[in-house]
């Protein structure tokens, strides 16, 4: 960015009113951003700045700011000061997302720092940075020093994609490894250097069985590099380390890979194809966050068709396993939250560490049959990563029939290969619902997939609560049927092979603040919606657990998402149209594929020669049906 000190005057900057330059005060230098407003019902004043970061970049973001007698609008509690943010624009201009960090608080302080993170998503146009007060806050505040730290990301990068699973090889399968090799060349003004990848396999013993050995040209940017041993490998654990090297200076490294040989597969894990297997059969988990499991919540969710269920109020609860069991008679599989064993965390546990104790939860219970995966990851940013690669490695070690699974907010798929090698399941959370459209569904569900490489289980967390439950200044706005289906379709165009909604328990609260009694009106105002959308989408399992992915000739999209799925000789079209206003998508329509109905649900249709024009209303979604 330019002129972040504002020793250039406001060159760079644009000024919103009650923003202006200050000669007199700066933080180090004489020069700073002032920022007044007199009243906090007028629209808050500001400055941003433009900038050209390339999508999946990971941007840091600082400023020094100072206030003085900065007060808030009383009906807006969340207007707490200053704020510096970042936002991704699309290119027609329109907000795609951001990361808007905590405020500077109300009052008067001297200079202080805000800080925050970014990663850019893969189809932003530009970004812009902000400052200024929050909406219902008067008063003045200062700003200074605002900077920019792009993470450079390492000259290489490997992910390794089989072994898939947690290095797990069949005996009698297929043996073979393969990895993703990255070389960042853009970031490193394009260097030309070549890379040395080597490989050793390593038996239970520390005795080298194999050695690989590749050298890519100074044109690779993006290579799989795939080999296998020429014997068999038999039961038992072994290790591969690869080793990356280069010319360039301090990029060279070495990764060890767990790897072990089994006879049968664990009772559930994540296939090549990042289905979730269990018993032996695919299953699309789709469920709900919920609270206590009281039977009449249990049966009401089973009936309505889900099959799922994640609760917070376990881990650090002595009816764990009354939970289970219980979930068992209604035949609902568990993710079981260990989210916040960790130290650091605020959860009261006397003396004992949160390790240990999350230790004797996955010991006790690991062999419940209601338990589908452990959830390990609540939005816990990369500073994290050691602790969450420790109880990684741990649950990995103690329970290896059963999958981790993390759910992360961002909308970049940079910031979520940061935990590649620390979960089996990834997924993000969008909550689009309040929005101008819900497009940041398909935002960071395509983050989730760039980011897993099709070797992990990939999944999204959609929203069904009301944001008012949570925020006194909104209005009850929940989301109706076609936001609840436009989400799903979102998330399955992308790839999800799960959908998890938060939350069930949201629905029995109308507005913030939240009631302790349960709000049934409200409930069974909501609930229908729910019910009818989760007949449509369970009514799909056959077609997504054995479908076959198939391409779709695009030629004039219009923000409108799709993908195609072949299955029982017919190709059928996922479409989603996430914004508030009627849409078109134009396809080409495969050779020897003809239309048996012109209206199929939302999406309405005309053909013009080899092209398929395909319409949908305001949040329309559904399956388009060809053959």
């Amino acid at each position: 960015m330019e002129n972040g000190s504002f020793e250039k005057g406001d060159s760079d900057w644009k000024l919103v009113r009650g923003a202006t330059l200050d000669t007199t005060n700066g933080y180090q230098s004489g020069s700073s951003l002032y920022i007044h407003n007199d009243d906090t019902q007028k629209k808050s004043p500001g400055a941003s700045q433009q900038l050209e970061i390339a999508p999946g970049s990971s941007v840091y973001f600082t400023a020094k700011v100072r206030g003085r007698n900065l007060s808030a609008d009383v009906e807006k509690k969340s207007s707490n000061g200053a704020r510096i943010y970042i936002q991704a624009y699309d290119e027609f201009d329109k907000l795609i997302g951001g990361r808007y960090p905590k405020l500077s608080g109300l009052g008067t302080f001297d200079w202080k720092e805000l800080s925050g993170e970014y990663t850019v998503p893969i189809n932003a146009a530009y970004v812009s940075i902000g400052v200024g007060l929050y909406g219902g806050v008067a008063g003045e505040a200062w700003f200074d020093d605002i900077s920019l730290r792009l993470e450079k990301p390492q000259f290489i990068e490997a992910f390794l994609m089989k072994p898939h699973y947690r290095g797990m090889i069949q005996e009698a399968g297929e043996q073979v490894f393969s990895e993703r090799i990255v070389i960042n060349r853009a970031y490193y003004d394009d260097n030309p250097a070549e890379i040395e990848v080597s490989y050793d396999l390593k038996n239970v013993v520390n005795k080298t069985i194999e050695k690989f050995r590749f050298k890519l040209p100074a044109s690779a940017v993006d290579t799989v590099l795939t080999f296998a041993p020429k014997r068999k490998l038999g039961e038992g654990d072994y290790t591969l380390t690869g080793g990356y090297s280069s010319r360039v200076a301090n990029t060279s490294f070495s990764r060890t890979h767990k790897i072990e040989v089994v006879r049968s597969w664990p009772a559930v894990y994540i296939d090549k194809e990042g289905y979730t297997i269990k018993g032996g059969k695919r299953i699309f988990p789709f469920g709900f966050y919920i609270g206590h499991p009281d039977d009449e919540h249990l049966d009401r969710i089973k009936k309505a068709g889900f099959n799922t269920i994640l609760s917070y109020g376990y881990g650090h609860n002595t009816k764990y396993e009354e939970y289970l069991d219980k979930a068992a008679k209604y035949d609902l599989n568990v993710i079981y939250s260990i989210k916040d064993f960790y130290e650091g965390r605020p959860l009261k546990l006397g003396k004992r560490k949160p390790l240990d104790v999350a230790r004797d939860y996955v010991n006790t219970i690991k062999h419940k049959p209601a338990l589908l995966a452990w959830y390990t990851v609540d939005e816990l940013l990369p500073e994290w990563i050691p602790k969450i690669e420790e109880l990684y490695e741990e649950v990995r070690k103690i329970d290896p029939h059963h999958p981790t699974l993390q759910v992360h907010y961002y909308d970049g798929y940079r910031m979520l290969e940061k935990y590649y090698y620390n979960g089996d399941i990834i997924a993000t959370d969008p909550y689009p619902v309040g929005r101008a459209d819900l497009a940041l569904t398909s935002t960071r569900v395509k983050a989730g997939l760039k980011a897993t490489h099709n070797t992990r289980g990939h999944w999204a967390v959609l929203q069904s609560m009301d944001w008012a439950v949570y925020q006194k200044e909104r209005k009850p706005n929940p989301p109706d049927l076609d936001e609840l289906r436009n989400q799903c379709y979102q998330a399955l165009i992308h790839g999800a092979k799960g959908i998890l909604f938060y939350s069930y328990y949201d629905l029995f609260q109308e507005r913030w603040p939240r009631q302790k009694e349960l709000n049934y009106d409200n409930f069974n105002k909501l609930w229908p919606d729910i019910v009818t959308m989760s007949e449509e989408i369970t009514a799909l399992f056959p077609m997504l657990l054995h479908g076959k992915a198939c391409s779709v000739e695009v030629l004039e999209r219009n923000g409108i998402e799709i993908s195609c799925i072949e299955y029982e000789g017919r190709h059928h079209l996922l479409i989603a149209n996430p914004f508030y206003e009627e849409r078109e998508i134009s396809v080409r329509l495969p050779a020897g594929m003809a239309i048996t109905q012109s209206v199929q649900g939302q999406i309405a249709s005309t053909i013009e020669g080899e092209t398929l024009k395909l319409r949908l209303p305001s949040i329309g979604s559904g399956i388009f049906t060809i053959k």
